[in-house]
């Protein structure tokens, strides 16, 4: 028999609720693999990657007997490069989040955008990546990698190494913004 919640003198939102009840052992045994891979990234992701997903399902592994892969359709070319650099930070999150993925793929969603609804051109984000026939990105200063070493420093072997390299790729490239725009 099903319980009615009272609602009155509780706090909590509705989203923490859901959430709550989403993220029960039960129900996620007895979601298929789609919803859950649609929770998983949903769960780790903010409003810009949330903004620009238009799809989520889980694919195969490179290697049998590893974990799946979690494949991400996402609604340009600039943001699939863009979410591409930080594909590390994710899966750490979803590991920290108890997903077992052994990695993130993104695709770029090949359906155009409905007629109705063209997507608004979003501001400072051209030519945020530097194209192959720009300058490279510059290096980073012991400061940076020692910053980078720092935070990283209690993360496993395999996980630090990852982490590492979209940490400094994304700082690379914050360099890179702040010089051009200099």
């Amino acid at each position: 028999m099903a319980t009615e919640m009272d609602w009155r003198g509780h706090d909590e939102s509705l989203g923490g609720v859901l959430s709550d009840f989403f993220e029960s052992p039960e129900v996620r045994a007895k979601m298929g693999a789609g919803h859950a891979a649609g929770l998983a990234w949903h769960s780790v992701i903010g409003d810009i990657e949330r903004k620009h997903t238009t799809g989520v399902f889980v694919g195969k592994s490179k290697a049998p007997g590893m974990a799946p892969a979690l494949c991400v359709y996402v609604d340009s070319r600039m943001r699939m490069v863009d979410f591409n650099a930080n594909r590390e930070i994710y899966l750490a999150r979803l590991e920290a989040a108890g997903f077992d993925y052994s990695e993130v793929r993104f695709l770029q969603n090949k359906r155009p955008r409905p007629k109705a609804q063209p997507a608004p051109p979003e501001k400072g984000y051209e030519g945020a990546v530097p194209s192959s026939h720009s300058e490279p990105l510059p290096e980073l200063s012991e400061a940076e990698r020692a910053q980078i070493e720092a935070q990283t420093a209690g993360l496993s072997p395999a996980l630090r190494e990852s982490v590492s390299k979209a940490m400094a790729a994304c700082m690379r490239r914050q360099r890179y913004e702040g010089r051009k725009n200099l």
